[in-house]
């Protein structure tokens, strides 16, 4: 899979699912051989940025504001080539998942209640497409 495909389905995603696959790929091409720990700090850096409005009122926005994060600065023919790692990115943020756990942090909530699926080869056409709610989109 490679990045500007990526890019490209978060612009035909309904929030909160785009927001989930930005801030998934930005993890995995920031800190993908990272601890948790280091993951985390990149996905609070994304939302930190995102409450402030300063850098966009989604972290799609945030993350492809010019220069700032790797979906920026890397090549669109950039490959998604470690599964192991993409799967731990897009499963770290999904359902009741917290990008902060310091008292206070600004993401201290979940963030999103979506599950994405990027395992199916296929597009699944007798599933509903766009509920918000435990929703898992297929390709």
């Amino acid at each position: 899979m490679k990045l500007s495909f990526l890019l490209w389905l978060t612009s035909m995603l309904p929030q909160p699912a785009a927001d989930h696959v930005c801030l998934a790929t930005t993890v995995y091409l920031e800190a993908r051989s990272e601890s948790k720990v280091g993951q985390m700090a990149v996905a609070e850096v994304a939302m930190r940025r995102r409450e402030s409005g300063r850098w966009g009122r989604t972290v799609c926005d945030v993350v492809r504001s010019p220069g700032q994060f790797a979906t920026t600065t890397m090549r669109n023919d950039t490959l998604i080539a470690n599964p192991v790692a993409w799967k731990t990115a897009v499963e770290g943020w999904s359902s009741g998942s917290t990008c902060g756990s310091r008292p206070g942090s600004v993401s201290s909530t979940p963030m999103m209640s979506v599950n994405v699926n990027f395992s199916v080869p296929f597009v699944r056409l007798d599933v509903p497409p766009f509920r918000l709610i435990a929703t898992e989109y297929f390709m």
